[in-house]
């Protein structure tokens, strides 16, 4: 006997041996509770049928919430309310008309700037001329005072000047005009209240 007919038998044992008193025997098995045949080992024989689990009830899950005074809390199971009114969009009901009015002002502002910014850019060469030619014509006037200057120091006589300073240090002063006849007159002419600036 082989190898392999041993181990089929020593597997089946159960099997065979039941298949063989139900097969052998005179009494109506059908009357009798069908028993499910003696597995020896269930990996080995996983073409048989075998007999599911029984269906059980869902398993109730709880959510419990450990609070820090050491209780527990059971959130309550309810469901939500599925009648719930829909809510519309109130940019749907009422157009209201915006103008962006400020926004409008910022473009303005920057697109002035924008269009400033361009025009330097385009008149830089014409500025530069301009600013040149003013330039110039302040360092002509300079030059014509330092010439005019120039030409004074060199005409300076110091024999004249002294005569001149000497002339001025001689002359007599002139008089005050406290003691001309001119204020003697307009002061008598107030003491005696009269018009000081007559009508010609």
């Amino acid at each position: 006997m082989s190898f392999a007919i041993k181990l089929f038998k020593y597997c089946n044992k159960g099997l065979i041996t039941s298949i063989a008193n139900r097969c052998l025997s005179t009494i109506n098995t059908s009357s009798l509770p069908s028993q499910a045949p003696l597995l020896s080992h269930s990996l080995l024989n996983h073409w048989i049928y075998q007999c599911p689990n029984p269906i059980g009830h869902p398993i109730k899950i709880i959510n419990e919430i450990q609070l820090p005074n050491e209780l527990i809390w059971k959130p309550s199971l309810i469901e939500p309310d599925l009648n719930i009114n829909e809510i519309e969009d109130p940019l749907n009901v009422n157009n209201h008309e915006k103008n962006a009015a400020r926004l409008i002002v910022i473009r303005r502002k920057k697109m002035k700037k924008h269009k400033l910014k361009k025009l330097r850019k385009k008149l830089k060469y014409e500025r530069a001329k301009i600013r040149q030619r003013r330039e110039l014509k302040k360092e002509k006037e300079f030059q014509g005072r330092l010439i005019a200057q120039y030409k004074k120091a060199e005409s300076f006589s110091a024999e004249e000047y002294v005569a001149e300073k000497l002339k001025e240090y001689t002359k007599e002063p002139p008089i005050p005009f406290y003691l001309t006849d001119k204020y003697k007159e307009l002061m008598r002419r107030k003491r005696l209240r009269l018009d000081v600036n007559p009508k010609v």
